[in-house]
């Protein structure tokens, strides 16, 4: 049975006086690999500030779970006690300092009150190999770039025995090659049964690694739905633009269609016409055109369009 670890339940918070989550909820399960994707960049950054004590309890309505408990963050400090951390899409170091430096800072190991710089070396050499990275601890963070630097705060976090690990949109900022790096992290990280919930834009790579989505708009979750289902028939991601075809599984729950219908509706969205989607599934054109027949008659629309602006409509509260 799924163990839910952290939840968000019903999370209003006004920035400059716009309603940037409005009654915004999602519960994560133990050791998935979980996408938040959202058009506004306000919606992520919010999320990101709140579960970082940056935005405080009582600056917000709602509550935050962690393992059935309700906890409020006041502090960065709070929420890492809790085995939360976040990789920020641009890291925040101490730029003067090496990275084993950055790593312990405010956490150093000390023998008799003194610093213990070579226990603090050591540990690193150790969460580095964790991450892939092979520098020397004592390489200043200022050498590094943006992709090894989120790196670094992978391994901060590790060292620091995060269980959740929330990532800020991380991908904008690097190159193709350094997403490649990532998802490798990130499915390995998967198997050594730590949390990762990805919020932000660019999702079309971080779903082939992905177990679930959830889909925010106008600062409220609207679907969660298995990250397979946002895959076209070539095993392709699909866009943000096609995103409505993400909840297919609640929508066509909602109105009773079947799973074949299923298969046909998603098809009849992405633009396809009856004979093609007759050549996609192997079935006869007069079974298409019932089936697209039955969809009209279960949902009440007329075409293609109308059936199209019902699921941009459709929402789960």
């Amino acid at each position: 049975m799924d163990k839910f670890i952290f939840e968000m339940k019903d999370i209003t918070k006004q920035v400059s006086g716009v309603r940037v989550l409005n009654n915004f909820s999602i519960k994560i399960k133990e050791g998935e690999t979980h996408i938040i994707v959202a058009e506004s960049e306000a919606g992520i950054s919010t999320i990101i500030n709140i579960l970082t004590g940056e935005y405080p309890a009582g600056s917000y309505y709602g509550e935050l779970i962690v393992n059935d408990e309700i906890k409020n963050f006041h502090s960065l400090g709070d929420s890492e006690k809790e085995g939360i951390g976040v990789v920020h899409q641009k890291p925040r170091f101490v730029e003067q300092m090496n990275i084993y430096e950055n790593i312990f800072l405010g956490k150093e190991f000390t023998h008799f009150g003194i610093i213990d710089n070579r226990r603090c070396y050591r540990e690193t050499v150790s969460v580095l190999k964790d991450v892939g990275l092979s520098y020397n601890p004592e390489t200043r963070i200022s050498r590094l770039n943006t992709a090894e630097r989120q790196k670094i705060e992978f391994a901060r976090l590790i060292e620091k025995k995060a269980a959740i690990i929330f990532l800020e949109d991380i991908t904008t900022t690097i190159t193709e090659r350094e997403i490649d790096s990532l998802l490798d992290l990130m499915k390995l990280l998967k198997e050594k049964n730590f949390t990762i919930v990805y919020t932000g834009h660019r999702i079309k790579e971080v779903l082939r690694v992905s177990d679930r989505v959830t889909v925010m708009r106008d600062g409220k979750a609207i679907f969660t739905e298995n990250a397979e289902n946002f895959f076209d028939d070539e095993a392709s991601p699909i866009s943000l633009d096609a995103i409505k075809n993400g909840f297919i599984d609640h929508f066509c729950n909602s109105f009773d269609i079947s799973k074949r219908e299923k298969e046909v509706l998603k098809l009849l969205i992405n633009g396809n016409s009856s004979r093609e989607i007759c050549l996609k599934l192997f079935i006869s054109i007069n079974t298409i055109k019932t089936h697209i027949s039955n969809i009209y008659q279960k949902t009440g629309v007329n075409n293609r369009v109308e059936l199209a602006n019902l699921i941009l409509k459709t929402k789960r509260y």
